[in-house]
């Protein structure tokens, strides 16, 4: 069984059957990585209706004197 897995997917975010294929699978642990924060908040909230909850945010100013951050959040199931 697979206990963990990263993200790092474009600014588009995640397909939709990615985030209802590792749901079903009850993967302990998600490693979201992102450069847009709207659809990183889209595809978490996917998650948490699917039973995943928040353990881990933190921003990163990978571009410093613009705007653009990276975003790496951990989702753990309940």
């Amino acid at each position: 069984a697979i206990d963990i897995i990263i993200f790092d997917p474009p600014r588009k975010g995640l397909d939709r059957k990615i985030i209802e294929t590792v749901s079903k699978a009850k993967i302990k642990k998600i490693i979201y990585a992102s450069c847009d924060p709207i659809t990183q908040k889209r595809d978490v909230e996917l998650f948490l209706e699917k039973g995943y909850r928040f353990s881990f945010l933190q921003p990163f100013d990978m571009f410093p004197q613009t705007f653009h951050i990276e975003n790496v959040i951990i989702l753990e199931m309940k």
